[in-house]
């Protein structure tokens, strides 16, 4: 066979297994697989053993992130949030300002203030590795080894609806669902971290606009505590 027919046989498992996993569209909701086929093809090509691992590993744990060890919990000091204060309640809890957490939470391996000291060590190490895994970024920063489920969109659906908030200011540690297809975790009703927005893989701490306006323009739907019904550690409270 030729080696255009390879390729053509190639493109079609790599289609059927990245629709079958859900990698299809991007946090943002662009269309990814292009871009990626084009990169495995170049590598096949090539022979870029080192590049085919690096995009097995990258699309291997799409939205979902894969059982592993948790790295260590952060001094819950190093965040602040909304009039500088420390948010340190294992519910959510009011800090220097910031919106109070609804009676209705969520309890997960890592309080509200770990999730936030986690997430911002992310910032500040520059760690990347979160490129199409949003959902997977918002689990971990609980102390969850996953979400539980493949795409940041379905999470919304799968969160009882009296836990939907689409009105009034997030508070901290909220989870901020955004159409068609991302998440990010709410530091104030200001702020947010969240992934890709600035640059493929990283974590950032951007202003709310920066993803309803900008490049992205996503459509933001609400929010909801941070309860994850399809993972074993995360419990509505």
């Amino acid at each position: 066979m030729s080696t255009l027919g390879w390729l053509f046989i190639f493109a079609a498992i790599f289609l059927a297994r990245a629709v079958f996993k859900g990698q299809v569209l991007d946090d943002a909701g662009k269309f990814i697989l292009p871009d990626i086929l084009q990169q495995y093809m170049v590598a096949f090509i090539s022979n870029d053993t080192a590049k085919l691992k690096e995009l097995e590993a990258m699309t291997s744990t799409s939205g979902l992130l894969e059982e592993g060890p948790i790295p260590p919990t952060p001094d819950e000091s190093s965040v602040t949030v909304e009039g500088g204060g420390s948010e340190n309640s294992t519910s959510g809890g009011t800090a220097g300002g910031a919106t109070a957490t609804p009676k209705s939470w969520a309890t997960n391996p890592r309080s509200t203030a770990q999730a936030l000291a986690w997430s911002q060590g992310q910032v500040t190490r520059k760690t990347g590795g979160w490129y199409f895994r949003c959902l997977a970024f918002c689990a971990h920063a609980y102390g969850l080894p996953g979400a539980g489920t493949a795409l940041a969109g379905q999470l919304w659906g799968q969160i009882p609806s009296d836990m939907h908030h689409t009105s009034g200011p997030p508070p901290p540690g909220a989870i901020l669902h955004y159409k068609p297809n991302h998440v990010a975790l709410a530091i104030n009703d200001r702020e947010c971290f969240s992934t890709d927005v600035k640059g493929r893989g990283h974590v950032y701490r951007v202003p709310l606009s920066a993803l309803t306006s900008g490049p992205w323009h996503l459509k933001y739907v609400g929010w909801t505590p941070p309860y994850f019904p399809k993972a074993g550690r995360s419990h509505r409270t």
